[in-house]
């Protein structure tokens, strides 16, 4: 989908897009930005949009404590506790959110293929109940510290631990017409248990002109995830002869994530409307999924070759932009320029195979609206 989700304007190791919002407790959450149009500030993976999700922050002076609990059906639930204590310049905070959901799923689907012009057909049913659930429990804390007026810096972390299970029996029909019957009964059982954590230090510096300001920022983020999948078939063949059968199969794997990054940003008015911002960024992005895929054979479970693998890869990119922005005649508009030189490396483990990929490229983006 080409979509970027970032927390408070950065990226940490859990913000895929199937996991941002679900491991994120809605009531941390200020509001939610669109950015349908990306500049060339942002990274050009996420031209398609990028979805910012912005939190809360406690700023009001004094103690202020937050207690929050929610209930629903279907064994859902979610809480937390937000403390912060805000002296003349220094804000300290602490959070504690947990959740926790559960989705049963039926369903049952049937279909006829036909074949030969008609001639013959293949027909199949599938009936299938499963229940998910997932566990959510996250930990913050930070420092916000005002050097003067016009210039803070900001010291935050978070740490989160996840836990899913899924579980669910499959039956399949399928038969055609000349004779032939098959049964498919699958067992499906997937478990993951993951944690994540990210550090951000935060700069910014206002200057005496409106609108002016430097900011920095440097990210450091890991995680880590086990994920593990067993499926118990049973099958059954009926034509001339009957014949059953049953095996299993299981697979798990190591997943992990390591992410640094560090970027400056200057922004500066010019004239009545017009805008200008540079700014440069660096990461280094790394990831081993080491991936195992087995059979059981009477009593003994062996590895499938064949299927289990190790995959290493590593990523770092350095880049710089300008972009210039202003209104004329009705029209505003938004000119950028971003640079980029990236290096990859990816390393297919089981198959002693390594790709590497360095690159220079260049991204102008113009916008014009009325």
């Amino acid at each position: 989908s080409n979509i970027t989700i970032l927390i408070d304007g950065k990226r940490s190791a859990f913000t895929s897009s199937s996991d941002a919002l679900q491991q994120i407790p809605a009531n941390t959450i200020k509001n939610i930005e669109i950015i349908t149009n990306p500049s060339a500030k942002y990274d050009p993976d996420g031209l398609a949009g990028i979805i910012n999700i912005v939190t809360k922050q406690g700023l009001r002076k004094g103690l202020n404590l937050t207690v929050t609990l929610n209930v629903g059906t279907s064994n859902q639930y979610d809480g937390g506790i937000d403390v912060n204590r805000r002296f003349k310049k220094i804000n300290v905070l602490a959070s504690y959110h947990f959740r926790n959901s559960e989705r049963h799923f039926q369903g049952k689907t049937s279909q006829t293929n036909y074949y030969n012009n008609g001639d013959s057909s293949v027909s199949i049913f599938q009936l299938g109940d499963k229940v998910r659930g997932r566990q959510t429990h996250s930990i913050g804390a930070g420092v916000d510290y005002d050097l003067n007026a016009s210039t803070s810096v900001s010291l935050s972390g978070k740490y989160r631990i996840t836990k899913r299970a899924s579980g669910g029996l499959t039956n399949y029909w399928q038969y055609s017409d000349i004779d032939t019957f098959q049964v498919y009964t699958i067992n499906n059982v997937d478990e993951s248990n993951g944690q994540s954590y990210d550090v951000s230090l935060d700069f910014q510096k206002k200057f005496s002109q409106e609108g002016r300001k430097l900011t920095a920022n440097a990210v450091y983020s890991q995680s880590l995830s086990h994920p593990s999948q067993t499926m118990d078939y049973v099958y059954y063949w009926f034509d001339a002869m009957e014949s059953d059968s049953l095996f299993y199969q299981r697979n798990y794997s190591d997943d992990a994530g390591v992410t640094a990054s560090g970027q400056v940003d200057y922004e500066q008015p010019v004239g009545e409307k017009g805008k200008f911002e540079a700014g440069a960024k660096y990461t280094d992005m790394s990831s081993d999924d080491d991936y195992t895929f087995q059979n059981k054979y009477t009593d003994s479970w062996v590895i499938d070759l064949n299927q289990s693998n190790r995959f290493l890869y590593r990523e770092q990119v350095g880049a710089g932009y300008v972009m210039f922005s202003n209104a004329f005649a009705g029209f505003e508009y938004q000119l950028g320029l971003r640079l980029e030189q990236a290096n990859r490396i990816a390393n297919q483990i089981s198959y002693n195979t390594q790709f590497d990929t360095a690159y220079f490229q260049y991204y102008p983006t113009m916008h014009i609206s009325r």
